[in-house]
């Protein structure tokens, strides 16, 4: 082979290499789905066999929607259920009648492949998210497949999980027990959770929450808080209208942009944190910092700050986004914001003492964003399945995975306590959906019903003063 012909080829394979290499990941890749039935027991009753698949791991397990219809028809937990080109529509209080449709021999020994994807129910009308597997159930007609503990919140019943059984209590609400989570190995393989009362400083649950995780768009929140500082100090005022760079509007075009910028326009700052904090717009907080300290780099500075004035000794920001940032070395590393959970969780009890009108903003399914003529769509979707939830804020990056950064007020006793739920390195959306919500709902029982693993109790009174209480949040849980 001649010389040119080989520089030829050569180029030709590295053209390919770079045209594989670059193709996107879909947000949920496809898997094997294992077909089994599996035996349902209602109220100590065997009712019937229903059809269940086994999502790529022995287990892993998602259960027929229509076929549970049919086993707790005559039940007080009985619904009906409708698949539509709009989602599933379950209604509570109608009894199915009818066989569940069983795979065959055929079906049990072969699999499938197929998407696990976000699909909205509307139960009773309301919607919620959850994800499922959609697919024709062998009587031509298509039916859904959920997880146990996604039906058992849901329908709120209890359901225990067996080799090759369902065991469901309809007369007990679903609830999650210290011993559940332990014993299923919830949460181990994340990077690290904490479930905590901010008011008390009261640890529920935790797992590594003392490790240094990337953190994302969670960094957001402090953009949040070093911005509104400025608004507090009269630096600048959320009227103000703000003139997008042309270092925001090439992010905002770019592979990580969310909302479309264009240089020299001006947005209200107002409008701007909006942007930010619902799709988690990554030119919107690059233009907020810009704006409020003139350039990025002044307004990491206050960030970094205003992480040593809280005490946050292992919080170290790169930017004022999230996204991860290149050394600029001839080995170009990738750097990315950084603290524990524990740290959040103080981070974020400041931040709702200080500012609780961000979740005017964070609690919203949508809003609108006038300066732009668009609809901005809340990014964290457990705000459909847990009315009580308020925000705060979604993230994700190859290396921090899938986090979310919960915040729901509770009230016990004529007080209003903020739970704040912080998990970091769930492996994908939908089960950063999940764990959230499990973990909402544990901390809910644990301030309300007084039960927890114990991890990091403090006995106190809480002061009258809300500035005392911040200190002493402090002081106990971020040194």
């Amino acid at each position: 082979m001649s010389r040119v012909k080989r520089l030829s080829a050569v180029l030709t394979a590295l053209l390919v290499l770079i045209c594989f290499t670059t193709q996107p990941f879909p947000a949920e890749a496809a898997s094997m789905q294992y077909r089994r039935n599996i035996r349902v027991v209602v109220d100590g009753a065997e009712v019937c066999s229903i059809q269940a698949l086994d999502d790529d791991y022995a287990n892993n397990l998602y259960i027929s929607l229509k076929g549970l219809a049919i086993a707790l028809s005559g039940s007080s937990k009985a619904y009906s259920v409708v698949l539509d080109g709009n989602g599933i529509h379950m209604t509570t209080g109608r009894n199915v009648s009818g066989t569940p449709a069983l795979w065959g021999k055929n079906a049990l020994v072969s699999a499938v492949r197929m998407n696990l994807k976000r699909t909205t129910i509307f139960f009773d009308e309301a919607p919620r998210r959850y994800f499922s597997f959609v697919m024709d159930n062998g009587a031509k007609e298509q039916d859904a497949y959920l997880m146990p503990v996604q039906l058992g919140m849901l329908l709120d019943m209890k359901i225990i999980v067996g080799k090759d059984e369902l065991v469901i209590d309809t007369n007990t609400p679903f609830a999650v027990t210290e011993e559940d989570l332990n014993a299923s190995g919830f949460a181990q393989d994340v990077n690290s959770l904490l479930i905590g009362d901010g008011t008390t400083g009261e640890i529920y649950y935790q797992v590594d929450m003392d490790e240094e995780v990337p953190i994302a768009s969670t960094t957001k929140l402090m953009t949040y808080f070093v911005t509104m500082d400025a608004v507090a100090a009269g630096e600048c005022s959320l009227d103000d209208s703000v003139t997008i760079s042309v270092g925001a509007a090439r992010l905002s075009h770019g592979s990580d942009g969310v909302i479309s910028l264009s240089a020299g326009s001006e947005i209200p700052l107002s409008e701007l944190m909006k942007g930010m904090l619902l799709p988690s717009s990554n030119e919107c907080a690059l233009a907020i910092a810009e704006h409020v300290a003139g350039s990025e780099e002044a307004f990491v500075e206050r960030m970094n700050r205003k992480a040593k004035e809280l005490e946050l000794e292992h919080a170290v920001f790169y930017n004022c986004h999230g996204l991860p940032v290149f050394s600029g070395q001839l080995f170009a590393g990738k750097m990315q914001n950084h603290m524990t959970a524990e740290e959040m969780f103080c981070l974020c009890s400041r931040l709702l003492e200080t500012y609780p009108e961000i979740t005017e903003i964070t609690e919203a399914k949508t809003l609108h964003m006038s300066g732009l003529n668009i609809d901005l769509h809340n990014s964290n979707s457990l705000l459909y399945n847990m009315e009580e939830v308020k925000g705060l804020k979604t993230g994700t990056t190859n290396k921090a995975g899938a986090c979310l950064v919960t915040f729901l007020p509770v009230e016990k006793d004529g007080i209003t306590h903020n739970l704040f739920c912080i998990l970091y390195g769930a492996e994908g959306e939908a089960e950063r959906m999940l764990l959230s919500e499990i973990s909402a709902r544990y901390g809910k029982q644990c301030l309300l019903e007084g039960f927890h693993d114990g991890t990091k109790e403090q006995e106190w009174d809480i002061p009258d003063d809300p500035e005392q209480v911040i200190q002493r949040i402090i002081r106990m849980n971020c040194k």
